[in-house]
């Protein structure tokens, strides 16, 4: 087991693990407020993200790709630019909070924008230990923290929801979730990694160019995402945003759990394959193989299993949220193409072609989203998915033309993706024929039974996702039992 395969396997189970909690306060958040306050925070995490994402200003992505060692003094400058660019935010989301509440922004927006302001600051107090743990692919306390951080945001959620303080709640949440990361790393990371911010305007320069382009591209989608939210708020009302934030926040249950657990070990391996003279072609097909066993699987089940998903992580009262998730399920399939091919195309260089096409995307999601926002729910679901796909499928074919030699590569990972997916839903798919079984009585038989063929179906292919579950989980818990003389 190599040490990059080990690193995303300690993040994948660490996800796995926070999926518990997660589902958890889901169940309990989802009978405690009303669509409303789902709805005004949606628009104010939107917000967030896209914040969050400008303060990182592909500073992380460009110490991790660098093929030299990292200059203490060129971190320190990336370091103060964040906090700069954060420090700019966090007194912009304040001061709108606080000032413009119940005139231009919604009462409950305003207040839940004041701690996700303050959030802000906790991505650049840990960027240089993120970079230089990432780098040495030692993702051990990575791992441990996102499961505190999980279990955190929802407790303080919960606990906050109890006491009415609705949106705000799941924004203290995730302000508590945020600089409990941050203090773990700290603390338990690499406290000889801190780096202390350099506030030099002229040893900024180094990252405009790289960091612009990036910038551009990772804060596309959250600017559209905030215009389609605040659209669907205006033209729908804020219950509308609520539903639809209920049926977003389950279809991304699997990029919160396992794809946002392994995205900070993709972009160092990949580096790190270029730089050993691994070919793009062989990056590109693997990713797709691990992305398709994992996103084809796990969104056909939940468009399968929508209803008594929503009935029972919500309850009865959410039931117009089905229709929706399941139409935000079938984009599913773009997942493995458009998933982390930022992380693809920085580290094969082509960061100019990306930026073309998540351009013209955005462009037809936010003209066909808020056309469909006028028009129900359904139709603004549908957009969104159709967007994707056509996403997916320029990223595919410009992919396919520059590594055309890489063609079987990929069509062995497409083909195993899709016999994984569909052998994963056959069971559940029985069941719900036979009918007969209550929401939660179907899901108690159809998940485990999904599991166990899904891994079945990884041995029978001979995926390499069924070798590293083997050795990471496996072989570790089998000398744990062995050691214990459980079986003597």
């Amino acid at each position: 087991m190599t040490a990059a395969r080990t690193a995303l396997l300690q993040m994948l189970a660490s996800r796995l693990l926070a999926l518990l909690a997660t589902v958890v306060g889901f169940a309990v958040l989802g009978r405690l407020l009303k669509p409303e306050d789902f709805g005004h925070f949606a628009i104010a995490a939107a917000a967030f993200y896209m914040l969050k994402n400008l303060a990182n200003f592909g500073l992380r992505q460009y110490m991790i790709r660098s093929d030299r060692e990292i200059d203490p003094a060129a971190l320190a400058s990336a370091t103060g630019l964040s906090f700069t660019i954060a420090a700019v935010a966090c007194f912009l989301f304040i001061g709108a909070g606080t000032l413009l509440s119940g005139e231009v922004i919604p009462e409950p927006v305003a207040n839940a924008l004041v701690p996700l302001g303050i959030a802000l600051l906790a991505g650049p107090l840990i960027l240089g230990v993120e970079v230089q743990l990432q780098r040495a692919l030692d993702f051990r306390v990575f791992a441990r923290t996102m499961i505190l951080a999980t279990v955190l945001e929802v407790s303080v959620a919960i606990a906050l929801a109890l006491l009415g303080y609705g949106a705000v709640a799941l924004a203290l949440g995730l302000l508590s979730s945020q600089f409990a990361t941050a203090f773990v790393l700290l603390v338990f990371g690499g406290a000889k990694y801190l780096s202390l911010p350099r506030f030099a305007p002229s040893s900024f320069r180094v990252f405009l160019e790289f960091g612009s382009r990036l910038s551009v591209i990772n804060l596309l989608p959250n600017l559209v995402t905030l215009i389609l939210i605040g659209a669907l708020g205006a033209l729908a009302g804020p219950a509308v945003t609520g539903l639809y934030n209920r049926a977003k926040t389950i279809f991304d249950l699997l990029d919160r759990i396992v794809l946002e657990g392994a995205s900070p070990v993709i972009l160092p391996i990949m580096s790190d394959a270029l730089r050993r003279g691994v070919s793009p072609q062989r990056v590109l097909a693997t990713k797709l193989d691990y992305l398709t066993a994992l996103c084809w699987p796990a969104l056909a089940l939940i468009g399968l299993l929508a209803e008594p998903l929503i009935f029972v992580l919500l309850g009865p009262q959410w039931d117009a949220v089905v229709p929706a998730l399941r139409i935000l399920a079938l984009s599913g399939l773009a997942l493995p193409f458009t998933k982390m091919s930022v992380k693809l195309f920085t580290a094969i260089d082509a960061l100019g072609a990306y930026l073309k096409i998540q351009f013209a995307f955005q462009v037809a999601t936010l003209a066909l989203g808020t056309a469909a926002a006028a028009i129900s729910l359904e139709a603004f679901c549908a957009a969104i998915t159709a967007t994707l796909i056509g996403k997916a499928v320029w990223i595919g074919l410009w992919l396919y033309w520059r590594y055309e030699a890489g063609g079987s590569g990929i069509r062995l990972a497409l083909g195993r993706g899709a016999g994984v997916a569909v052998a994963t839903v056959a069971v559940p798919a029985l069941l719900l024929a036979a009918g007969g079984l209550g929401p939660f009585a179907l899901l108690a038989a159809s998940l485990p039974a999904a599991g166990l063929v899904w891994l079945g179906s990884l041995l029978v292919t001979r995926h390499p996702l069924a070798g590293d579950l083997q050795a990471v989980v496996f072989k570790p818990v089998r000398r744990a039992v062995l050691r214990t003389g459980a079986f003597r």
